[in-house]
């Protein structure tokens, strides 16, 4: 490698000659700064997440996903969003995550102290990123590859408990809810609109909660 090569230019050339044709050899397309692969009725995404850590003299980095499906937003009235992102979608993580409570895994491009050894080294990188992409990341995501499985995995990972709901159960009740919609399930999406009311009812005075359900109820009556 040429001499004055910083750590910034080795990630940039990792990411350009090796890790862009890594998620390419996966279905990914890059698009804007992420990473794309279409499906019939799910769309599967990808962005490269660098650590907050990361400075001059280390760039740490891991990859962040996310399985968006279109029209959720048109379903639950909501605001339509033309730059989905991993962390907005109704499913999504970071390589490394295989189950609750499990780190993501990082990648490092950091000095090497033995002169043209860079190049063997940032190879070795790209090898186990491409290694987690394929063994990992690519059969998780086989599982998520229409509507219904999506609103499976979410009614599978949520928490039910009593007392207050934490934010993130209550949005997953929402989507699961939403994704009944898309699916024309009228009946099953009123009663997780039941469900949703009941746990918000929970923190929320059910009057409030009521009204500000109201114009998904009726979406849903429609």
């Amino acid at each position: 490698m040429r001499a004055g090569r910083t750590i910034v230019d080795r990630y940039l050339a990792l990411t350009e000659h090796r890790i862009v044709p890594a998620l390419a050899s996966a279905g990914f397309v890059a698009n804007d700064g992420r990473f794309e692969r279409v499906l019939d009725d799910v769309l599967w995404l990808a962005e490269i997440e660098l650590a907050p850590w990361s400075n001059e003299d280390k760039v740490c980095f891991t990859l962040a996903w996310g399985v968006a499906v279109p029209g959720l937003d048109e379903a639950l009235g909501d605001e339509v969003r033309t730059d989905d992102c991993p962390a907005r979608c109704p499913i999504n993580g970071r390589l490394g995550e295989r189950a609750p409570g499990m780190e993501a895994t990082w990648f490092a491009v950091v000095p090497v102290r033995v002169p043209g050894l860079e190049v063997a080294v940032d190879a070795r990188t790209a090898q186990g990123f491409a290694r987690l992409v394929g063994a990992e990341l690519v059969p998780m995501l086989e599982q998520l590859d229409s509507v219904p499985a999506v609103q499976a995995r979410l009614v599978a990972n949520l928490v039910r408990g009593r007392g207050a709901a934490a934010n993130g159960e209550l949005k997953s009740i929402r989507w699961i809810a939403g994704l009944s919609l898309l699916l024309g399930e009228r009946e099953n999406a009123s009663r997780w609109l039941d469900y949703l009311e009941a746990r918000s009812s929970a923190s929320i005075a059910p009057d409030v909660v009521s009204e500000r359900m109201a114009a998904l109820r009726r979406r849903c009556a429609s």
